[in-house]
């Protein structure tokens, strides 16, 4: 139960609501499901019930995380035929980057996430190929991925990669600072 609310805690503090409100409903989902006591105790616990009632709230009201907004700001002001790639370690959230990017009049970005399928995403590794060759002909200019993009590809002519959250990891924080400046 303490794993489970600690990664809901940094879910909150490093993706935003949208992200905790889809951890609590898979939660509840599994709670139905599982035999596993820790999820069934957390859900029917009263904090849970009333922290999960603050996040619907603040759902409605459209909070979301700062750095969204920030994101977006930064993104506006992309000039045209510039290539970015945002890194986000959590697939839910790295929908919910590309749909806020894609209201953007001078952005078009696409989710680049590996093969599992979960939620409806999960690319085969025929649809990241093509998926990379269009970035590189420029048939889109943003290109948000998980870790799955963090090595072993060949992205050239990369303006900008942006970190949406640190990197635990030196390693994987240079992997990713090298998809650009090649």
């Amino acid at each position: 139960e303490i794993m489970k609310m600690h990664h809901a805690m940094e879910l909150l503090e490093s993706q935003g609501i949208t992200a905790l409100n889809q951890y609590f409903e898979k939660l509840i989902s599994d709670s139905e499901k599982t035999k596993t006591k820790a999820t069934k105790n957390l859900v029917a616990d009263l904090h849970f019930r009333s922290a999960n009632i603050l996040v619907k709230n603040l759902m409605e009201e459209g909070i979301e995380h700062p750095k969204l907004a920030r994101l977006l700001s930064i993104m506006e002001i992309l000039e045209k035929g510039e290539k970015v790639i945002i890194f986000n370690n959590f697939r839910d959230n790295a929908m919910k980057i590309v749909e806020e990017l894609n209201k953007l009049k001078n952005v078009n970005a696409k989710l680049f996430v590996g093969q599992a399928k979960k939620r409806g995403s999960g690319l085969s590794q025929k649809k990241q190929i093509e998926m990379l060759q269009e970035f590189r002909e420029g048939k889109f200019n943003v290109i948000v991925m998980t870790s799955v993009g963090e090595e072993g590809l060949d992205i050239p002519k990369v303006d900008q990669v942006i970190f949406f959250e640190p990197v635990p990891s030196a390693i994987r924080h240079i992997q990713r600072k090298g998809r650009t400046g090649r």
